[in-house]
């Protein structure tokens, strides 16, 4: 079992797009964990392909399972308007710009709970977090 804090000052967890305007989740989804996951383990994906990151997700899904997530301190969220500038052949200026609401967390800390089932991808990732030694920048 591996216990891993996760906080910031200000971030987002991105959540499905819904009629121009991002929504923030205030917990962070599995595949977002994983994700974080691959960063510290630095494993490449060589052209950035969606069937070869999908690849890379399900094994990783194979060898680690999140157990749990806990919120440490609840965030809070603010708001965000954010003016979009429309790249299409239209005259109409008013159809050239589109408000969109994006929502941000604060102040928040997580703990997560992972069971590595790989015990070398586990040593290798406790490694990389203890000497900090990461290969891509863990972002939510």
């Amino acid at each position: 079992m591996v216990l891993i804090r996760i906080r910031g000052e200000l971030g987002r967890i991105g959540d499905r797009v819904l009629n121009s305007s991002y929504p923030t989740s205030f917990i962070p989804n599995i595949t977002q964990i994983i994700g974080i996951i691959n960063a510290i383990i630095g494993k490449k994906v060589n052209n950035y392909s969606f069937s070869e990151i999908r690849k890379l997700l399900k094994e990783l899904e194979e060898k680690v399972k999140v157990r749990a997530i806990y919120i440490k301190k609840m965030p809070k969220v603010i708001d965000f308007n954010i003016l979009r500038i429309n790249h299409d052949a239209t005259k109409n200026k008013n159809q050239l710009t589109t408000t969109i609401e994006y929502q941000y967390l604060y102040n928040f800390e997580y703990i997560i709970d992972l069971e590595f089932l790989d015990k070398e991808l586990e040593n290798i990732f406790v490694t990389n977090l203890q000497t900090r030694n990461i290969k891509f920048t863990p972002v939510l």
